[in-house]
Formats: C-alpha cells, sequence, structure tokens
C-alpha cells in the first residue's frame, strides 16, 4: 500500500546536523511548542523537508524546562522559547531504514564512489627535496637508506577518493552514500566511523573478506608536497556483482579511481544513463593509462571531467603542459565542463566555450593530500548549490584550501558553503 505522508518543518541552518545524526545513528530528537503541540502523531511518517520520510518513534508532553531530556545542550535562545509557552513536545524521529518500512525509498543526493584507505601521514626533517628531471613534479624526495629516520610528526586519518569526496557533500547537507570496498579488519572500521561522524551513509559500502582495507602512508616535505606509497587492497576490489543497483537512486555519482575496472565504469555509466544521473568522473592512473582514444567514449557520457595537470598529459600522451593544448584534446568531450588543476598555478574550467581560471588562495601548505578530492567534490557541490561555473570554481577552490592547510585529508574540508563576500575573494577570471 503506497505511504502518503505528512509533512514536518525545521530550521533551514538545522538540516545538515540533523542529516548527519541520521546517516550517524537513524535517530533524532526534535522540540515543539505552540501551534504544532499535538500534530504530529507516534508510529506516523513525515516528509522532511530534504525529501525523506521520518518515522515518529516516541512523544513526550511536558511542562517542567529542567525535565527536558537534553536540558543542558539546549541554547539560552531554546530555553527561553520553550520556557515562553510553558508545554512543550519532545520527539524522537527516525529514518526509513530503522523504521523496518522496506517501501520508502530515499534518493541520495550523490553517491560517491571509489576508493577508501587508512592514511599514514609522517613528517620528517630527514626528508630532503632534490630537483629531478624523472620526477612529474620536477622534484624527488630523498630519504638516506640504513639510517634511523626520526619521524617529527604522525597523523592518522582515513582517505581515498570516495570518502574524502563524501565528507565535502555530507559537510554541506547533502544525502550522500559513499560506495567502497574495504577489509574485514580495524582500519576498515576506522574508515566506516569517519563515514558516519560526517552524515555519510555506508549502505553501499561492500566488505572484502580476502584483502585488508587500502593503506597509504604520506611522508610530507616542508613545503606540503609529498610522497605517497600505497597499497591498493580491497579498494580495487569494488565488484558489480555485490552491488544493489537499485538502491543507486541519486541525483548525482562522483566517480574517482575504479582500479582500472573499465567493466565497472561502463556499468555505473549506464545506470546514470538509463535513470537520469548526472555524473563527475576524476579518473585514476589505472584508468587513464587505456588514454584517450580509448577513453573519449566514456568522457563524452559524464558532465564534470577533471584531472590535474600531470593526469591530463598522461590522458592526451602529450609532454606539453600548456593548458591550451590539453583542453583543445579534451573540449568537446564531458557534457558541461573539464577541469584541469596545476597546483600553486591554480585550476582552469572550460564549458566548451568559455575557460575560467581560478588562482589559488594565499596561505601556508601543510599538506597537498586530498587537495584534488576536496577541489573537485567542492566544484560539483557548487555546480549542485547554483549551475554556475565560476561560482563552483570559487567553491573548489575555498574548499581545496581549507585542506592544504591541515594534516589529513579530510579535516580542513568546509563545514559550510562560503559566502558570498569568500567567495568574491577568489581571484576567478575568463583565461585564453
Amino acid at each position: 500500500m503506497p505511504i502518503n505522508p505528512g509533512r514536518i518543518s525545521f530550521p533551514r541552518n538545522e538540516w545538515p546536523a540533523i542529516r548527519r545524526r541520521l546517516a550517524a545513528t537513524g535517530w533524532f530528537y526534535t522540540t515543539r511548542v505552540s501551534r504544532e503541540l499535538g500534530l504530529y502523531r507516534k508510529d506516523r511518517r513525515y516528509l522532511a523537508p530534504w525529501r525523506q520520510v521520518l518515522r515518529v518513534e516516541s512523544i513526550r508532553r511536558l511542562r517542567n524546562l529542567a525535565d527536558h531530556p537534553f536540558f543542558d545542550q539546549l541554547t539560552t535562545a531554546q530555553k527561553r522559547l520553550i520556557s515562553k509557552f510553558g508545554t512543550y513536545e519532545v520527539i524522537k524521529l527516525s529514518g526509513p531504514d530503522q523504521s523496518g518500512d522496506r517501501n520508502v525509498k530515499s534518493m541520495y543526493d550523490v553517491i560517491t564512489i571509489g576508493s577508501a584507505t587508512r592514511d599514514i601521514f609522517i613528517r620528517s626533517s630527514a626528508l630532503e627535496v632534490r630537483d629531478s628531471d624523472r620526477s612529474p613534479g620536477g622534484v624527488d624526495a630523498c630519504f638516506p637508506l640504513g639510517a634511523k629516520i626520526e619521524i617529527k610528526e604522525l597523523v592518522l586519518e582515513t582517505g581515498g577518493g570516495a570518502t574524502n569526496a563524501a565528507v565535502t557533500f555530507g559537510r554541506l547537507g547533502w544525502r550522500v552514500a559513499a560506495m567502497t570496498a574495504i577489509g574485514r579488519d580495524a582500519n576498515g572500521q576506522d574508515v566506516l566511523a569517519a563515514l558516519k561522524k560526517d552524515g555519510v551513509s555506508a549502505a553501499l559500502v561492500q566488505t572484502d573478506f580476502l584483502k585488508q582495507t587500502a593503506l597509504s602512508i604520506i611522508a610530507l616535505a616542508g613545503s606540503g608536497e609529498r610522497t605517497v606509497l600505497v597499497y591498493r587492497g580491497a579498494s580495487e576490489n569494488i565488484r558489480a556483482g555485490k552491488i544493489r543497483w537499485n538502491d543507486l537512486k541519486a541525483k548525482w555519482f562522483y566517480i574517482t579511481s575504479l582500479g582500472g575496472k573499465i567493466e565497472l565504469l561502463q556499468k555505473i555509466l549506464g545506470h546514470a544513463a538509463k535513470n537520469g544521473i548526472r555524473v563527475a568522473w576524476n579518473p585514476g592512473s589505472a584508468e587513464l593509462r587505456n588514454g584517450l582514444e580509448k577513453l573519449s567514449v566514456f568522457i563524452k557520457q559524464v558532465d564534470v571531467f577533471n584531472l590535474n595537470l600531470e593526469e591530463a598529459m598522461q590522458l592526451t600522451g602529450r609532454t606539453t603542459r600548456d593548458v591550451k593544448k590539453l583542453f583543445g584534446d579534451l573540449r568537446g568531450l564531458p557534457r558541461r565542463a573539464a577541469i584541469i588543476t596545476d597546483g600553486i598555478n591554480g585550476a582552469y574550467a572550460d564549458d566548451g566555450r568559455r575557460t575560467w581560471h581560478s588562482r589559488v588562495l594565499e596561505v601556508e601548505r601543510i599538506n597537498t593530500t586530498g587537495a584534488g578530492d576536496s577541489f573537485g567534490s567542492g566544484l560539483v557541490a557548487g555546480l549542485m548549490k547554483k549551475d554556475d561555473l565560476p561560482y563552483a570554481l570559487a567553491v573548489a577552490t575555498i574548499n581545496a584550501t581549507g585542506v592544504v592547510q591541515q594534516m589529513g585529508a579530510k579535516r580542513g574540508i568546509m563545514r559550510r558553503y562560503p559566502t558570498a563576500a569568500q567567495v568574491k575573494r577568489v581571484p576567478i577570471s575568463p583565461w585564453s
């Protein structure tokens, strides 16, 4: 029997916190006063403003403010409001997954797809940086062999393209799920805990019983540039046969590295096309090795195609760092925009008619790990809020700027959209 829920309202500034709480625990409490007393009924379902169906688990009507179960967490303004009306109700609400109702399906705003890792960041003064013609970035990081190296700083975090991007969307209040694979180990549990903390659903996460959760060891130089030692592990083992395709309902897919699994990419893009889902793609090196000729058919099926400069060179086979020539190879392929980031030289966005350039914001760079993920997800989050490429470029730049100032790929991710004044401070201009 179809469900036609009533409606329940919440202040818009509370939506992100409520959705994070729902993703982490499956329930939350709300307080109602005045005309809303008696409006809601136990066991009935109500539609929230963000289009999620909520079920009333319990209702307590109280008169004494001190009896409020979360009295110590109420703000002064909230206490005054409740006291003003005297009688109030404390209502416990749950999401559809906790109600046991399988007829209720909640569509995500975005599903991120790709890797999940345990990240270990180390910083040491013994790390020497030397110019090198063989290095993609023009420098090599060197450790003396045979020595015992003192580590100045050690940080344990979680990372991976799918989880880093998901946290951007989760913190900004979007309904988001991460589709990735972890091992049956402590690192995998840490990945799940980090997702829940930031309001990201882990309903689509797969568990690999043969491989361990992916692990990255990031050695940082003083400039914030890094060398990464990677164990791919379970993260490159997302299995199409284990995906609950009927649950992949979203407005956007944000695809990161798939470990070179082109058949999986084909199925994801086919599902997106069939269901009217917009797609952003930030491919990994394993996918890029296929070259532009083979991948162009897939790039034409995505809305936003995002690479850094070295990845664009790898994809096109060019040895030049000329952004204009690289865009010439990509122009007309993605449906909305092609993006090329170039470290401290900023980022470029091309929609086929016009190219925009964003310069970096001047801050102390501590760590560049996760900057690409935060930039790409920030750009898509900008497009989701306001379909304007310069605005999205500004949001992306601000998000990445926060990340490079912190150790770890997630710590600096923004928790709210930037204000108009903050967007205006990002130096963006047409580029040719």
